[in-house]
Protein backbone atom coordinates (compact mmCIF):
# COMPACT_ATOMS: atom_id res chain seq x y z
CA UNK A 1 0.00 0.00 0.00
CA UNK A 2 1.26 3.40 -0.88
CA UNK A 3 1.17 6.29 1.52
CA UNK A 4 2.65 9.94 2.28
CA UNK A 5 2.26 12.09 4.83
CA UNK A 6 0.16 14.95 3.53
CA UNK A 7 0.51 17.38 5.85
CA UNK A 8 0.55 18.22 9.99
CA UNK A 9 -1.24 20.81 12.03
CA UNK A 10 -0.48 21.17 15.52
CA UNK A 11 -3.49 21.27 17.96
CA UNK A 12 -1.69 21.72 21.60
CA UNK A 13 1.86 21.48 23.01
CA UNK A 14 2.84 20.45 26.72
CA UNK A 15 5.67 22.83 28.48
CA UNK A 16 9.18 21.24 28.07
CA UNK A 17 10.25 18.94 30.62
CA UNK A 18 11.79 18.95 33.10
CA UNK A 19 9.15 21.48 34.32
CA UNK A 20 10.78 25.38 35.01
CA UNK A 21 10.68 26.26 38.72
CA UNK A 22 9.93 29.01 40.57
CA UNK A 23 10.57 30.50 44.12
CA UNK A 24 7.24 30.60 46.32
CA UNK A 25 6.74 31.96 49.77
CA UNK A 26 10.68 30.93 49.72
CA UNK A 27 10.51 27.76 48.30
CA UNK A 28 11.77 26.28 44.93
CA UNK A 29 8.06 24.95 43.01
CA UNK A 30 6.99 24.09 39.60
CA UNK A 31 5.80 27.24 37.51
CA UNK A 32 2.46 27.81 38.35
CA UNK A 33 1.94 29.05 34.59
CA UNK A 34 3.21 25.72 33.27
CA UNK A 35 1.31 23.66 35.34
CA UNK A 36 -1.70 25.50 34.12
CA UNK A 37 -0.29 25.33 30.54
CA UNK A 38 -0.72 21.19 31.19
CA UNK A 39 -3.92 21.52 32.77
CA UNK A 40 -5.54 23.55 29.62
CA UNK A 41 -3.42 20.89 26.68
CA UNK A 42 -4.48 17.30 28.38
CA UNK A 43 -8.10 19.02 28.45
CA UNK A 44 -7.76 19.59 24.75
CA UNK A 45 -5.87 16.56 24.17
CA UNK A 46 -8.64 14.85 25.93
CA UNK A 47 -11.50 16.83 23.58
CA UNK A 48 -9.70 15.58 20.77
CA UNK A 49 -9.56 11.54 21.48
CA UNK A 50 -13.10 11.73 22.68
CA UNK A 51 -14.43 13.14 19.48
CA UNK A 52 -12.49 10.76 17.53
CA UNK A 53 -14.04 8.08 19.74
CA UNK A 54 -17.01 9.02 18.94
CA UNK A 55 -16.66 8.40 15.39
CA UNK A 56 -14.96 4.98 15.93
CA UNK A 57 -16.60 2.07 15.12
CA UNK A 58 -14.68 0.78 18.68
CA UNK A 59 -14.38 2.83 21.39
CA UNK A 60 -10.68 1.84 21.57
CA UNK A 61 -7.52 3.28 20.62
CA UNK A 62 -4.23 1.77 18.74
CA UNK A 63 -1.21 3.19 20.29
CA UNK A 64 2.19 2.51 18.02
CA UNK A 65 5.39 3.15 19.72
CA UNK A 66 8.29 3.06 16.63
CA UNK A 67 12.11 1.18 16.96
CA UNK A 68 15.12 1.96 16.02
CA UNK A 69 15.96 4.46 12.81
CA UNK A 70 12.72 5.55 11.69
CA UNK A 71 11.16 9.20 12.21
CA UNK A 72 8.12 10.92 12.33
CA UNK A 73 7.16 10.23 8.91
CA UNK A 74 7.96 6.44 9.04
CA UNK A 75 6.30 5.87 11.88
CA UNK A 76 3.48 7.66 10.79
CA UNK A 77 3.06 5.42 7.71
CA UNK A 78 3.84 2.35 9.74
CA UNK A 79 0.75 3.16 12.12
CA UNK A 80 -1.67 4.04 8.67
CA UNK A 81 -0.63 0.68 7.19
CA UNK A 82 -1.43 -1.06 10.78
CA UNK A 83 -4.71 0.77 11.36
CA UNK A 84 -5.98 -0.15 7.52
CA UNK A 85 -5.21 -3.78 7.99
CA UNK A 86 -7.00 -3.98 11.69
CA UNK A 87 -9.96 -2.73 9.93
CA UNK A 88 -10.17 0.92 10.92
CA UNK A 89 -11.84 0.47 14.09
CA UNK A 90 -9.70 1.95 16.40
CA UNK A 91 -8.32 5.72 17.03
CA UNK A 92 -4.60 5.48 16.18
CA UNK A 93 -2.69 7.02 18.25
CA UNK A 94 1.13 7.73 17.07
CA UNK A 95 3.85 8.11 19.69
CA UNK A 96 7.18 8.78 18.49
CA UNK A 97 10.50 9.35 20.09
CA UNK A 98 14.15 11.13 18.68
CA UNK A 99 14.72 8.41 17.13
CA UNK A 100 16.39 7.93 13.06
CA UNK A 101 19.60 9.46 13.56
CA UNK A 102 21.30 6.94 11.61
CA UNK A 103 24.86 6.46 11.00
CA UNK A 104 27.99 4.48 13.15
CA UNK A 105 26.79 6.06 16.79
CA UNK A 106 23.13 5.36 15.27
CA UNK A 107 21.94 2.81 17.48
CA UNK A 108 23.34 4.27 20.55
CA UNK A 109 21.80 7.23 20.01
CA UNK A 110 18.49 5.77 19.51
CA UNK A 111 19.40 3.49 22.87
CA UNK A 112 19.97 6.82 25.03
CA UNK A 113 16.97 8.38 23.17
CA UNK A 114 14.63 5.77 24.24
CA UNK A 115 15.89 6.08 28.01
CA UNK A 116 15.12 9.98 27.47
CA UNK A 117 11.57 8.98 26.41
CA UNK A 118 10.04 6.62 29.01
CA UNK A 119 8.75 9.41 30.95
CA UNK A 120 6.93 10.96 28.49
CA UNK A 121 5.17 7.82 26.85
CA UNK A 122 4.49 6.81 30.55
CA UNK A 123 2.66 10.03 30.94
CA UNK A 124 0.57 9.65 27.90
CA UNK A 125 -0.23 6.00 28.92
CA UNK A 126 -1.59 7.79 32.11
CA UNK A 127 -3.50 10.46 30.19
CA UNK A 128 -5.18 8.19 28.01
CA UNK A 129 -5.89 5.83 31.09
CA UNK A 130 -7.99 8.84 32.41
CA UNK A 131 -10.59 8.69 29.71
CA UNK A 132 -13.06 6.62 30.47
CA UNK A 133 -14.66 6.82 27.30
CA UNK A 134 -11.60 4.26 26.12
CA UNK A 135 -12.73 1.10 27.04
CA UNK A 136 -9.48 -0.75 25.92
CA UNK A 137 -5.57 0.41 24.92
CA UNK A 138 -4.21 -1.72 22.71
CA UNK A 139 -0.51 -0.65 22.61
CA UNK A 140 2.04 -2.02 19.65
CA UNK A 141 5.80 -1.17 19.81
CA UNK A 142 8.50 -2.50 17.22
CA UNK A 143 12.50 -3.29 17.85
CA UNK A 144 13.32 -0.56 20.06
CA UNK A 145 10.10 0.98 21.20
CA UNK A 146 9.31 -2.33 22.78
CA UNK A 147 11.89 -1.71 25.79
CA UNK A 148 10.18 1.99 26.12
CA UNK A 149 7.02 0.65 26.03
CA UNK A 150 7.53 -2.08 28.79
CA UNK A 151 9.57 0.10 30.93
CA UNK A 152 7.39 2.91 30.64
CA UNK A 153 4.66 0.19 31.91
CA UNK A 154 6.93 -1.35 34.56
CA UNK A 155 6.86 1.59 36.09
CA UNK A 156 2.84 2.51 35.83
CA UNK A 157 2.68 -1.15 37.73
CA UNK A 158 4.73 -0.25 40.11
CA UNK A 159 3.00 3.17 41.13
CA UNK A 160 -0.38 1.39 40.97
CA UNK A 161 0.74 -1.69 42.93
CA UNK A 162 1.98 1.33 45.31
CA UNK A 163 -1.96 2.61 45.40
CA UNK A 164 -3.28 -0.59 46.31
CA UNK A 165 -4.40 -1.06 42.38
CA UNK A 166 -3.42 -3.09 39.77
CA UNK A 167 -2.55 -2.54 36.00
CA UNK A 168 -4.85 -4.13 34.17
CA UNK A 169 -7.70 -1.79 35.85
CA UNK A 170 -5.51 1.36 35.12
CA UNK A 171 -4.80 0.87 31.77
CA UNK A 172 -7.93 -0.54 31.11
CA UNK A 173 -7.22 -4.12 30.41
CA UNK A 174 -4.88 -3.71 27.44
CA UNK A 175 -3.35 -5.99 24.96
CA UNK A 176 0.48 -5.05 24.41
CA UNK A 177 2.15 -6.52 21.89
CA UNK A 178 6.15 -6.53 20.79
CA UNK A 179 7.05 -6.86 17.24
CA UNK A 180 10.78 -7.89 16.75
CA UNK A 181 11.63 -7.20 20.30
CA UNK A 182 14.60 -5.93 20.50
CA UNK A 183 15.78 -6.80 23.83
CA UNK A 184 16.01 -10.02 25.78
CA UNK A 185 13.00 -11.72 26.45
CA UNK A 186 14.02 -12.96 29.80
CA UNK A 187 13.85 -9.25 31.06
CA UNK A 188 10.28 -8.58 29.24
CA UNK A 189 9.35 -11.63 31.51
CA UNK A 190 11.15 -10.08 34.77
CA UNK A 191 9.58 -6.30 33.73
CA UNK A 192 6.01 -7.47 33.65
CA UNK A 193 4.89 -10.96 33.68
CA UNK A 194 6.86 -11.71 37.14
CA UNK A 195 5.92 -8.02 38.43
CA UNK A 196 2.20 -8.15 37.39
CA UNK A 197 1.35 -11.64 36.70
CA UNK A 198 0.00 -11.25 32.78
CA UNK A 199 0.69 -13.81 30.41
CA UNK A 200 3.13 -13.50 27.50
CA UNK A 201 3.03 -15.67 24.44
CA UNK A 202 4.28 -16.04 21.07
CA UNK A 203 1.48 -15.13 18.46
CA UNK A 204 3.83 -14.94 15.45
CA UNK A 205 7.83 -15.36 14.75
CA UNK A 206 9.10 -11.98 16.44
CA UNK A 207 5.78 -11.27 17.83
CA UNK A 208 5.21 -11.40 21.21
CA UNK A 209 1.93 -11.13 22.66
CA UNK A 210 0.81 -9.76 26.92
CA UNK A 211 -2.30 -10.57 27.34
CA UNK A 212 -4.86 -8.87 29.63
CA UNK A 213 -5.04 -10.21 33.10
CA UNK A 214 -8.70 -11.02 32.65
CA UNK A 215 -9.82 -12.95 29.51
CA UNK A 216 -11.37 -10.65 26.73
CA UNK A 217 -15.28 -11.37 26.33
CA UNK A 218 -16.77 -9.78 23.07
CA UNK A 219 -19.94 -7.71 23.20
CA UNK A 220 -23.01 -9.64 22.50
CA UNK A 221 -23.30 -7.82 18.74
CA UNK A 222 -20.04 -8.54 17.99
Amino acid sequence: MSLHLASLEERGRFPETPRPLVLINGEAQPDPAALETSRITEQSFHAEIKRRLALAPKPEVVLFVHGYNNDFKDAAQTLAELWHFLGREHVPILYTWPAGRGGPSGYIYDRESGEFTVYHLKNLIRSLSGIPEIKRIHMIAHSRGTDVLSSAIRELALVARAAGETAPDKLRDSHVVLAAPDMDMDVVSQRIVAENGRPLESVAPGFWLIKPEYPYLPDDED
